[in-house]
């Protein structure tokens, strides 16, 4: 038999054979035979040998003899002796004792260096230095690891600062609460809670002690939204929520789904589906959801059509004028008209169950105001939101803190509020689907054109406030919470109590028409944009001006505000971003031949719609990533979330819907198999899971 120097063994005892070592080590000079290359490099370290089953005892062998015993006796000073030796004569001695050995004491031997020899490094370092050295690679390079062991799996999928690196270093973060918004988005996927089920949820006054609030921040106007899904709900934070998802971390979720959506409309050619829309007419507004899509026009009229295929679902009739408002939340539509009523629907049945009458001109703009808590009770709070409470600290204002970690939700149900041309806005509680229908009539002998109600404040159960104050046309508003701004055609900028129907703040400065405002609550600031070519930043709290952007040449019409960004877009067919907490220009996109009609963004991406052509942009570099549509004579509206974007367009002297189809998170179209280009195929987790996240969308078309 050979031996693991090539030499053969003989007797029947298979000792080795007996041939001169090697001389011994000078002080100065190592044993580097390479037959003992494995074997002669590092002492065996004492965890190596946990796990290991040690030799037989000798005295165990009932044949051992008085010679054995003997030797036995003298193995510790001979361990002793070796101990202090210098490691040349080391490497020597067990050279030696190793040609000395038998084949059994060799192969014991090998499976205790084996072992030591492999050292797994992100495995033996503590999981917070591991985490620190996994979050320097990039996600593809962290998705391909989990592939490696399991210890590697656990560690990168559960690692919440790996993936909160990834998602701030590739610029994937947002802020302002909504990585955690998402998180909980996609463990309810994680948890098999359906887009259904989270999306048709019945608004009712209660306070949801369980909502789920989801900004919405793809349209010209922050919005917000709350879903109540069904228990138990799910939290990040919460072991029981880690279990639902399978112990990988949300975040590395919401960087999976941002990653692939952003590489979805940035290098995919999307599926387009056209369908008509409103003969001879301008559509004025639009909102769609995952399955639907709602839009109204100067018809008179209101269609819904399901969103894929642009089947119409269903038509709303019943105003006499042209609808220039609407906005839907689960199956509860509100639309404002010319005709000035604000009117309810239930849009299953297209029954138009609450007509308001009270205004006495156009209602030009509204939105539903739902319940939010001002007073998150998790590690979730944004930084604007403690940086706030620094500083109320500093000047002496600062509630108390068990005030501040206590559940604050405004309001306690859902609300409408209008705006009109009859110079006032008006605020009414939300019907439920479980309130009597109520239709409003006018007073006798007062023809319906002229206004004149009498069921406003005193018969109309649904009404609650009437806000007057403004010396022209209400031309926008923003809500959010108890707090409501409204800009006018008298050039000023209002801030209302829609609890008390208070009228907070007057904010003057701009010199013609307000035509578009929005509402920052995270930095208690709001933003409006003018005729008079500028953007004026607010202080909610003092009313002051903070900054006067003024960079546009043009009327200023439409606003959109995400987290980090502010939009514009004016009549000088230029877009502009800019930085909402100092007010610095970030970007300008320019391309546009006419006038900026309708736009759209988020954080990761701007669609502008304008002379006949839609283009999306990259608004972190401010290039022209492309053109979506052109040939077209108008773009009135456009609308985009994670997956589709939706614009009305005219042709000719038609009106025509198109729905562009990016792919979902699952790297897929609706209808289509093939894989995404450019598109490294990761290991993220249940791919084959829909995506919860439903973004809607309301644009006004601007006149």
């Amino acid at each position: 038999m050979k031996g693991f120097d090539g030499e053969r063994y003989e007797g029947s005892d298979e000792s080795v054979s007996r041939t001169s070592p090697p001389p011994p080590a000078t002080h100065h000079q190592f044993i580097n035979p390479s037959h003992l290359q494995p074997l002669i490099l590092q002492p065996l370290p004492s965890d190596a040998l946990k796990h290991s089953q040690p030799p037989t005892h000798p005295l165990h062998h009932s044949h051992s003899s008085q010679p054995q015993i003997s030797t036995l006796i003298s193995l510790p000073s001979l361990i002793s002796q070796y101990s202090h030796l210098p490691i040349q004569l080391k490497q020597y001695t067990l050279f030696y004792l190793l040609k000395q050995s038998q084949v059994p004491v060799l192969q014991f031997a090998q499976s205790l260096i084996g072992p030591a020899l492999k050292r797994d490094l992100i495995s033996d370092l503590p999981p917070e230095i591991s985490a620190l050295v996994l979050s320097k690679l990039d996600g593809q390079s962290l998705c391909r690891l989990t592939c490696v062991n399991q210890t590697w799996k656990s560690l990168i999928d559960g690692g919440r600062s790996i993936w909160k690196t990834r998602l701030v270093e590739e610029d994937l973060w947002v802020g302002a609460g909504t990585e955690q918004i998402e998180a909980q988005e996609c463990l309810l996927t994680e948890a098999g809670i359906s887009r259904t089920e989270t999306a048709s949820s019945s608004i009712t006054p209660a306070t949801p002690p369980n909502s789920r609030i989801r900004t919405e921040s793809s349209s010209n106007r922050i919005r917000p939204l709350i879903i109540d899904p069904p228990p138990p709900h799910p939290h990040p934070l919460n072991p029981n929520t880690r279990r639902l998802s399978s112990s990988v971390d949300p975040y590395k979720l919401v960087y999976r789904k941002r990653f692939l959506t952003r590489q979805n409309w940035m290098r995919r050619e999307p599926r387009r589906t056209s369908f008509q829309g409103h003969a001879l007419t301008v559509v004025t507004c639009l909102q769609f959801d995952w399955e639907k899509m709602v839009a109204a026009s100067d018809d008179n009229v209101v269609h819904s059509y399901e969103l894929r295929s642009g089947r119409r679902l269903m038509s709303f009739v019943g105003h006499q004028g042209g609808v220039w408002a609407l906005q839907f939340v689960g199956d509860t539509l509100v639309t404002g008209s010319t005709d000035r009523t604000v009117r309810v629907w239930d849009m299953a049945s297209g029954r138009n169950t609450h007509v308001f009458h009270g205004h006495t001109s156009t209602v030009r703009c509204l939105q539903i105001v739902e319940p939010v808590d001002l007073n998150p009770q998790d590690e979730y709070r944004s930084e604007l939101d403690s940086e706030d409470q620094e500083e109320d600290r500093e000047d002496g204002d600062c509630e108390e803190d068990h005030l501040r970690g206590s559940t604050n939700w405004e309001p306690a149900y859902p609300m409408i509020v209008t705006g009109s041309r009859d110079y006032t806005l008006r605020v009414w509680r939300l019907p439920t689907p479980s309130d009597e229908e109520y239709i409003g009539y006018p007073a006798p002998g007062s023809p319906e054109e002229t206004g004149a109600m009498i069921d406003c404040s005193n018969s109309n159960p649904f009404h609650l406030h009437h806000l007057t104050g403004h010396g022209h046309a209400v031309r926008a508003l923003a809500a959010y919470g108890r707090t409501m701004v409204s800009g006018s055609y008298d050039s000023t900028v209002r801030v209302w109590d829609i609890l008390t129907g208070e009228c907070k703040q007057e904010m003057r400065g701009h010199t013609q028409k307000v035509y578009s405002v929005v509402l920052d609550h995270f930095r208690s600031r709001c933003a409006s944009g003018s005729m008079d070519n500028t953007v004026r930043l607010w202080d909610l709290r003092t009313g002051s001006c903070l900054k006067v952007l003024g960079e546009h040449s043009s009327l200023v019409g439409l606003l959109g505000l995400s987290p980090n960004r502010l939009v514009s877009a004016a009549a000088d067919s230029t877009l502009r971003i800019w930085d909402p907490s100092d007010g610095i220009s970030k970007q300008e996109l320019r391309g546009h031949l006419g006038a900026i009609t309708c736009f759209s963004h988020d954080q990761f991406r701007v669609v502008s719609g304008a002379d006949g052509t839609l283009k999306l942009w990259n608004p972190s570099n401010g290039e022209l990533v492309r053109d979506l549509l052109n040939g077209f004579s108008a773009v009135w509206q456009v609308g985009i979330d994670e997956r589709y974007c939706v614009v009305a367009v005219q042709r000719g002297n038609e009106s025509e819907y198109v729905v562009l189809d990016f792919g979902g998170t699952d790297g897929k179209s609706q209808e289509e198999d093939q894989d995404l280009e450019d598109i490294p195929e990761l290991d993220w987790i249940d791919r084959s899971q829909p995506d919860v996240n439903s973004n809607e969308n309301v644009i006004e078309l601007e006149q």
